[in-house]
């Protein structure tokens, strides 16, 4: 869940996979952990320690809270849009 970001159980999410990401963008992530490949929705946050970026997930259910650089995380796309379905 990533109900901090505005994004809520059941939305369609809008990515764009050819703009570059700016800081704290929303990305999704294609990433390989102990040799499981999966995608991941995070926020990408500059690193202040070492230069570049890190990538926190909301929720660690599927991958850690902070995925490490040296992971070679590739990103797929960036968020551009929410898309809710409402009850009438």
């Amino acid at each position: 869940s990533m109900i901090a970001a505005g994004i809520l159980d059941g939305d369609l999410l809008v990515w764009d996979s050819v703009r570059a990401p700016g800081k704290k963008d929303i990305v999704l992530l294609s990433i390989v952990i102990d040799g499981e490949e999966g995608v991941s929705v995070v926020r990408r946050i500059p690193n202040q320690e070492h230069g570049g970026y890190r990538y926190m997930k909301a929720d660690g259910k599927r991958f850690p809270t902070e995925i490490d650089p040296g992971e070679k995380p590739a990103i797929a796309g960036v968020l551009v849009g929410v898309v809710r379905k409402t009850t009438s």
